[in-house]
Order: structure tokens, then sequence, then C-alpha cells
């Protein structure tokens, strides 16, 4: 019987290089842990919001802005003895019938459901009368002005001119741009449904670029009109301040608006930042309380002084309230809340003297 024997091998480590080994695995695990550490943290944040979400009702974040709606029965409106619907004294909008219509059609019978009589020479008797509101047929009205001439006994020639706005050939009046203006402008229709309105409800063919030149041209007879309002608003003793997303040709803007107890300013801009004020408002409401949120821009333009929306100060305490439970947080909204109501019981005390 023959043995065979294997080799023995011997491995000699080196301690030098088994540490350096070992220090990056280290390393490497306190990376991993610093990792999920960061992504504990993301996920528990994610859980507070969740909890006790910070939304438009709670703060000064927009509602499309909201991580969560918040709930339709939670309301900064606090709940009144009032029972739901009209209210005592007022007044109502009921349809009434006119006295004297443009238009009577009687409706006689002429002949007897029953045995099938003729009816016509028998006398009719008024049983009851009923009306209608018709929207007469919209046709356009087609105006000529015609220009004369004289010749003074002097010899002198006298050309009768034409009023303002008519110009040779045919051309669009005034109240087919006002009215243009208007449907475009405060009733927000847009010019391609505009044209439809002008084509299919007015009778009146007219083109989208048409449209737009009538507009800018009602635009500018404003502009005194918006300047003088500027004025009276940047001079007022009390002014609110807000802005609002919106299109403007396809890019995202805002209309901005500035509103005292008799004016209202706005301005439509794709600048959401302070540049937008200090363009229209260069020395700030020197004489004015502004009253707005809390966005960052309204505070670096000149005031008299800047107070806080209460209703946003109302969104705070309530945040404030539910996440940390603090008992001046509650005790300071019910202090606005009773002094909006005392102002309300004041108002309708001058109102009843008045």
């Amino acid at each position: 019987m023959r043995c065979f024997f294997a080799p023995l091998v011997c491995i000699t480590l080196d301690p030098w290089k088994e540490i350096e080994r070992l220090n990056k695995i280290i390393l490497n695990l306190n990376k991993i842990i610093l990792d999920q550490a960061k992504v504990i943290a993301n996920l528990q944040s994610r859980l507070d919001r969740y909890e006790n979400p910070k939304n438009s009702r709670n703060s000064s974040i927009p509602p499309s802005h909201d991580y969560s709606r918040p709930q339709r029965t939670k309301s900064l409106r606090e709940p009144s003895d009032k029972k739901p619907g009209g209210q005592p004294g007022h007044e109502g909008t009921t349809l009434q019938m006119v006295e004297n219509p443009d238009e009577m059609i009687e409706h006689i019978p002429q002949f007897c459901t029953c045995c099938g009589r003729d009816l016509s020479q028998v006398q009719a008797e008024l049983v009851e009368s009923r009306q209608q509101i018709l929207i007469p047929k919209i046709e356009p009205v087609y105006i000529e002005h015609q220009s004369f001439q004289k010749t003074c006994p002097c010899g002198n020639t006298i050309i009768a001119t034409f009023p303002e706005g008519v110009t040779p050939g045919i051309s669009y009046g005034e109240n087919v741009g006002s009215f243009a203006a208007y449907m475009n402008i405060r009733q927000f229709l847009p010019f391609h449904r505009l044209a439809e309105l002008y084509r299919y409800g007015l009778n009146i063919p007219i083109s989208v670029g048409t449209l737009v030149e009538l507009v800018n041209r009602v635009a500018n007879k404003a502009l005194p009109a918006y300047e003088l309002i500027r004025v009276r608003v940047t001079n007022s003793r009390t002014n609110g301040g807000d802005e609002t997303g919106m299109k403007i040709n396809g890019q995202k803007g805002w209309f901005w608006t500035l509103q005292s107890t008799l004016y209202t300013f706005i301005i439509a801009s794709l600048n959401r930042g302070a540049q937008t004020l200090h363009e229209h408002f260069p020395k700030g409401f020197a004489f004015s309380v502004l009253i707005h949120d809390c966005w960052k821009c309204y505070f670096k333009v000149a005031a008299m002084a800047h107070q806080i929306c209460l209703a946003h100060l109302l969104r705070e305490l309530n945040h404030i309230s539910e996440c940390y439970k603090l008992k001046w947080a509650t005790d300071f909204k019910q202090l606005l809340v009773d002094t909006i109501a005392f102002k309300k019981t004041l108002q309708q005390k001058v109102n009843n003297k008045t």
C-alpha cells in the first residue's frame, strides 16, 4: 500500500494590510449608516407633515401647494346662531310681470273639444295671463355718414368733417369695441370664442385680429383712469395686497391686486417678486398701512406700517395649536375671533343709525 500526502501550504497574513482592509469596511459601514439616518429623518419629516400638515387653512401656503387638502368641515368661519339660507330683511329677486308688455298674443279656442261645434262667434272671456321674457333677434345697424359742402357768397367752400372714429370706407362703431372689451376683460372670454359670439350671436362677422385691435383701443382710452386709480391707491390710508397665478400668452404669470376702500388696482406681470411693486409704486405707500400675507416681497416695499392679514394669522395659529398644543396660540386666536365679531356689531349699529 502506498500513501500520498499533499504538501502543506502556509499562508502568512500581513497584520498592517488586514487593519487597512478592516478600516475601509468600517468607513463604508459608517457611510451606509449616515445615508440611512438621512432617509429616516426624511421619512419622519414626511410623517410629521402627514399627521399635522401645513396647508392653506393653517398657514400662508396657497391651496395649490397643499400636501393634502384640508377637510371641508374645518373652516376658519366660526359657527353662528343664524339659520341657513336667506336672513330676515333680505330683499328677494322674484321675477315680476310687467303692466305694459311689448306684445300680446291671445289664445282663443275656435271649436268645442267635446262636440266639435264652431265657436268663432262666441264671446271669449279672459281666464289667465302669463308672460315670457324673450331676447329679440340681434341684427347689426349700419349707419352711413355723409359729408356735404357749402359755398359761402364770399367764395369760401366749407366741407363738413366726419365725427371722430368714422374712418374712410366702413368701420366698427365704439359700442362694438366696448362690448368686446367687456366680454374679454370682465367676462374672461377668449378672443376665438368672442369671434364666435359676434358671428353667431350678434350677426357681425369679425376676425380675431380685429377684436384684439378693438380691445387694445379701449385699453388705451382707459389708461388715464388706470393711472388715476394707481394714484388714489398709493395715497389711501389702508391697502390690501395679494397675487394669484394665471397664464400670459402661455407663460406662468400673476395678477397682483392692490385694494383700498374705494379703489382696486390690478397688475398683470410675469414676475412675482418685489420688482413688480417697485415698478408701479416706486415710492411705496408712505401714507398707507399695507395689509398682506407673509409673502416676503411685500416687506420689501416701503409703507407707513405693515399688517398681516387676519385670515392668515388665524391659519398660522391653527397650525401652531395643532402641532405644538400651545395655549397662547389658542388664546390669541380666540382674541382675534372675538375682535372680528365685536367689529361686526359696531358696524351693525352704524348701519342702523344711518
